[in-house]
């Protein structure tokens, strides 16, 4: 399958090739870039600024252009796709990333698949205000946030 191919491909560049990072910790670092850069384009930041500094002054140049190519295949791998999906969700679990420490542990995709299918969308107060409130407690929004997406574009609420 051609999308098990990029994600092996946007993997294998986790790997620095050095040993001197775990592929997890490349990723977290990656992620924590990302969304800085993301974060201070928007809100110029100069805690975000230098904590992302931090981050990237531990990486030879070699290894910091890494981090452009692994932008461009996400970009790429999300381009390619004609639905909404959680592509860094799926890397994540992937890599095993999860804190077991922690007590960190993911419901799957089609348990909170059909969790959502439960849940009443009220197509008033969306049209309304724009949006709906939806309190999670189990923390597994990611997922839900997706499903519900699928489920608002497909009904084109």
């Amino acid at each position: 399958m051609k999308e098990n191919k990029e994600y092996e491909e946007f993997l294998k560049e986790l790997d620095l090739g050095t040993g001197r990072y775990k592929k997890k910790d490349v990723f977290k670092d990656f992620i924590i870039i990302l969304a800085l850069g993301i974060d201070n384009k928007y809100y110029k930041n100069n805690e975000s600024e230098k904590v992302a500094c931090q981050i990237v002054e531990k990486y030879t140049n070699s290894e910091r252009e890494r981090f452009f190519l692994l932008s461009y295949k996400l970009k790429e791998m999300y381009n390619k796709k004609n639905e909404i999906v959680d592509i860094l969700g799926d890397i994540y679990m992937q890599l095993n990333a999860q804190n077991k420490e922690l007590g960190q542990d993911f419901t799957s995709y089609s348990i909170t698949k059909c969790m959502t299918e439960q849940l009443e969308i009220d197509d008033k107060v969306i049209k309304e205000k724009g949006y709906m409130t939806l309190i999670e407690p189990s923390c597994r929004i990611r997922c839900i946030n997706i499903i519900n997406g699928k489920q608002t574009k497909n009904e084109r609420i």
